[in-house]
């Protein structure tokens, strides 16, 4: 089985720094990326609260998630996990709303999409129920037994 690598990569995005870290597998893995102002990677421009999906084989940049559509007004999204091809759970950097759900930076919010501009969205991690303070979830990674590993 022939192995493909990423290697570390720093890319300037219209004055956003991503870095990307090493990802082994046996197959190219497509990379769920956010940055933290408007870039342009893979020949798509996009928004700190939109969420792209990169193919760094091809070099080529697909919008999964178009945050404009989703938000009450522009997050930054600090935390992001796909929990099955077409579902991601996610955290802003502040408190936001979709819709009529309200959350917090420390809560994790499961959105199921139908398109990058449509979806349904509900509260996946009430970080309240969790932490003594408010903390700011900036890194997740949802394991596919359900386990929940974070940082903030």
């Amino acid at each position: 089985m022939k192995r493909k690598y990423v290697k570390n990569k720093l890319l300037w995005l219209s004055s956003a720094l991503l870095i990307l870290f090493i990802v082994q597998t046996a197959e190219a893995v497509p990379l769920l990326l956010s940055t933290t102002k408007t870039a342009t990677l893979g020949g798509l421009t996009f928004k700190d609260d939109d969420l792209v999906t990169y193919n760094p084989d091809t070099e080529v940049a697909t919008l999964f998630f178009d945050g404009s559509a989703f938000f009450g007004h522009n997050e930054d999204i600090d935390a992001v996990s796909f929990l099955d091809e077409d579902s991601i759970a996610l955290s802003t950097k502040s408190s936001a709303n979709i819709g009529s759900l309200n959350f917090k930076d420390e809560d994790l919010v499961r959105i199921d999409l139908t398109s990058p501009t449509t979806g349904t969205a509900s509260l996946f991690f009430d970080g309240s129920e969790h932490f003594n303070n408010n903390e700011d979830m900036d890194a997740v990674s949802v394991l596919s037994n359900g386990s929940i590993l974070l940082s903030t």
